[in-house]
């Protein structure tokens, strides 16, 4: 996870906040990529992003921080993709499925929390992806 992280961080993405499941695992996941990325002071706990949780409540949830303009989200499958194929289609009901690996990333970008346009996919990444990133020279 710490070279997956490491790839990530070669984004250079000045998140605001590290929100993550409550979940033991997601919470570990989540304090790595703090670590890593030198956020721990900015890593918050959802219970929203519990396995059992819903994408309506999720979302309602997450407009605490609608003032935020980077947000990592830290939580389980298949949740994560129901929200990410939410936020890129506005539909509940989409026959588009995205299905995120463990420690697989991506990022969306979303006009406002909650969308009121449909979500950008920038860029979806497995976690080989990223450990390759960890280890790849800077040009």
């Amino acid at each position: 996870m710490r070279k997956a992280a490491r790839g990530l961080g070669r984004f250079n993405i000045a998140f605001d906040a590290i929100v993550t499941s409550p979940a033991l695992r997601a919470r570990q996941t989540a304090e790595i990529v703090a670590a890593v990325l030198g956020l721990e002071s900015v890593l918050e706990e959802l219970s929203e992003l519990a396995p059992e949780g819903s994408v309506e409540s999720l979302l309602f949830n997450l407009t605490r921080f609608q003032n935020h303009s980077n947000l990592l989200l830290v939580g389980h499958e298949p949740l994560l993709g129901d929200l990410a194929t939410f936020l890129l289609t506005l539909n509940h009901e989409s026959k588009l499925a995205v299905a995120l690996k463990k420690a697989g990333m991506c990022r969306i970008e979303i006009d406002a929390l909650p969308p009121t346009e449909c979500g950008t996919l920038c860029w979806l990444m497995t976690p080989k992806q990223l450990r390759q990133l960890a280890t790849r020279r800077a040009d």
